[in-house]
C-alpha cells in the first residue's frame, strides 16, 4: 500500500494490500461518548483521492469494499450499518 504525504491515520484502521491513499487524507476512528468506535477497514486495492476524510464514530466497523474508488475531497462516514456513506463528494 502507498500512503500520500501529509496523510493522517488514527485509531483502529486496517489497510488492505495494494491500496493507494492520496495526499492530505484523514482516516480514523472518533470516540463519541462512552462507546468505543468500530474500526475502519479498507479492502484490498482501494483508491482514496487526495483531501478525503474517512471517519467512523459508530461502534460498528466501517468496511470499504475491495477495489472501491473514493473521489478526491470526499467526506465518508459509517451509515450505521457498517457501509460507507458519502456526506460530501
Amino acid at each position: 500500500s502507498v500512503i500520500g504525504a501529509n496523510s493522517e491515520i488514527h485509531g483502529h484502521v486496517e489497510i488492505g494490500a495494494d491500496c493507494r491513499v492520496g495526499a492530505s487524507v484523514f482516516i480514523g476512528t472518533i470516540k463519541d461518548g462512552r462507546e468505543r468506535p468500530g474500526r475502519v477497514e479498507l479492502g484490498e486495492g482501494v483508491r482514496v483521492g487526495a483531501g478525503t476524510i474517512i471517519e467512523n464514530a459508530s461502534e460498528l466497523d466501517l468496511l470499504i469494499p475491495p477495489r472501491a474508488e473514493i473521489p478526491a475531497r470526499s467526506y465518508v462516514v459509517n451509515n450505521g450499518c457498517g457501509q460507507p456513506r458519502f456526506v460530501r463528494e
